[in-house]
């Protein structure tokens, strides 16, 4: 009996903090975002009859709750630190740690059969488009964790990407250019830092060797005096593991003089301008994602002019932003299409340019999951 009246104590006191947690986490306002992992939170869903009966209304709300869990970020933090720290675990967040270099590595064990499935389907669109169209060049970054320079900590298991990329590269047909660049990123023997630890992007570079691999002896370097750096940069895989040992990178890029418009897309092959300036953002260097100063981020459609001759269509991912500004030494005008952004097919688009060279560039793993991919060869609706 006293030893229970010893024990009341600890228990009113537990009682009153989770309801204390609770008034507070009720009474904080719902946030938009999550800055740190770039992503909309979700907001407390709507009841109805229909929801609550299918189980629809409980799931929403159970993301809801996860979502806007008051001091979320200080708690997800906590978590990766007792994992990593504490278990000594060397994966978290569905992210790959190496403490001696510090890399960070998206975690790929095996692909789900909803992946296998989309990496058919865009294969198959790779080798259709590239099919139909002449003087292109096909460009796949291979991630960090697949090349000598950067490799997975000892054991892990991972995907063969190699394998995969190797497959794909056999599907293209014998008239497409193919830019391996397995050798070119992946050479132990240079210093150069060609992936960011926090981040799945190539560092500038690494396009930086890419665009030497692309455009050979007559590729156009910057002058140093326009290099410029931007410290404190963590990006998306830090934003899932929340590192405790992380180690912050640096955001580089040249100053080149070039102009960009970005357009609205109206229908196929008919665009307004949506705005006209650089190719970079500040503003973004004082956000968390600092990789969206490149070319203001992934817009559908936009035209750059550059300093060479030419016209080339860049079809690309993210991976392409900081590899652009290269372009403008070799080009006069680099048209740029995202598919993620752009909705319709190419096709008029190439036919009513009359583009000199196409360039398609992406990152393997964009490969697994990208839906927008088969938009390729999306059948045109002007006669």
């Amino acid at each position: 009996m006293i030893r229970k009246i010893k024990q009341a104590p600890t228990f009113v006191l537990l009682t009153l903090f989770i309801f204390l947690v609770t008034i507070a986490d009720i009474a904080a306002p719902d946030k938009k975002i999550s800055e740190i992992e770039n992503k909309v939170l979700s907001h407390i869903p709507a009841i109805s009859t229909a929801s609550i009966m299918n189980g629809s209304w409980m799931k929403d709300y159970g993301t809801y709750v996860q979502d806007q869990f008051l001091l979320r970020d200080t708690w997800i933090t906590v978590h990766s630190v007792l994992e990593t720290e504490v278990l000594r675990k060397v994966e978290t967040g569905g992210i790959l740690l190496d403490t001696k270099s510090a890399m960070q590595y998206p975690r790929f064990f095996s692909l789900t059969d909803s992946e296998t499935l989309q990496w058919e389907k865009n294969s198959a669109a790779f080798a259709s488009f590239c099919g139909k169209h002449e003087n292109i060049t096909v460009m796949f970054v291979p991630s960090a964790s697949q090349l000598k320079k950067t490799p997975l900590p000892a054991g892990a298991p991972s995907i063969d990407e190699n394998a995969l990329m190797d497959s794909l590269f056999r599907k293209l047909p014998g008239k497409t250019r193919i830019v391996d660049l397995r050798n070119t990123l992946g050479n132990p023997s240079s210093s150069a830092q060609y992936f960011y630890r926090n981040d799945h992007h190539w560092t500038t570079d690494g396009a930086e060797m890419a665009y030497r691999a692309y455009y050979g002896e007559k590729a156009v370097i910057p002058d140093v005096s326009l290099r410029h750096e931007q410290p404190g940069f963590m990006g998306t895989s830090y934003s899932k593991s929340r590192w405790f040992r992380a180690q912050s990178d640096s955001l580089v890029w040249y100053d080149v003089p070039a102009e960009m418009t970005i357009y609205q897309t109206e229908r196929e092959n008919r665009f307004s301008e949506k705005s006209h300036g650089g190719l970079y953002e500040p503003d973004a260097l004082a956000s968390y994602d600092k990789y969206a100063f490149f070319l203001h981020g992934n817009n559908g459609y936009s035209r750059i002019s550059g300093n060479g001759e030419g016209k080339i269509l860049l079809i690309k991912d993210s991976f392409a932003n900081c590899f652009v500004p290269f372009l403008t030494g070799s080009y006069e005008i680099i048209d740029v299409i995202d598919l993620r952004n752009y909705q319709y097919s190419p096709d008029s688009l190439i036919e009513s340019e009359k583009y000199d060279d196409i360039l398609i560039l992406y990152g393997m793993q964009t490969l697994f999951t990208d839906t927008s991919i088969i938009n390729l060869n999306r059948p045109s609706v002007i006669e």
